[in-house]
C-alpha cells in the first residue's frame, strides 16, 4: 500500500467526463459505462489530474475535509483501487 501512496494518478485520456454540481460523470469507452463519483471521490479524481501522488492527494483531502489522515488514507487507497479496476484512472511512477 505504501507503494501506491508514492505513485501518481493518471486519468484515462480516452474517457469522457463532466462535473455537475460537484460530482463527476465519467464514460469509459472500453465498456461504454457511465460512472458517477461522489463529491469527495470527484475531488480525488480532479487532484489526480494535477499530477499529484496518491500520498499528496491524501494530504490535500485531510486539509480540505474534516477527516483523520489514517481514515483518509484507507478510504482513498480503496477508492483508487476501484477507479483503477474500472479503468477510470491508472497509476504511474512519478520518476518516469
Amino acid at each position: 500500500m505504501t507503494e501506491v501512496l508514492q505513485q501518481i494518478i493518471v486519468l484515462n485520456p480516452d474517457a469522457a467526463s463532466r462535473v455537475i454540481d460537484g460530482e463527476a460523470f465519467i464514460i469509459t469507452p472500453h465498456d461504454n459505462q457511465i460512472h458517477n463519483l461522489t463529491s469527495v471521490a470527484t475531488r480525488v479524481w480532479e487532484l489526480g489530474g494535477e499530477g499529484l501522488t496518491v500520498g499528496d492527494i491524501v494530504g490535500k483531502i485531510v486539509e480540505e475535509y474534516d477527516v483523520e489522515r489514517e481514515t483518509a488514507e484507507k478510504d482513498i487507497l480503496a477508492l483508487v483501487q476501484d477507479l483503477v479496476e474500472r479503468r477510470i484512472v491508472s497509476l504511474d511512477d512519478p520518476a518516469k
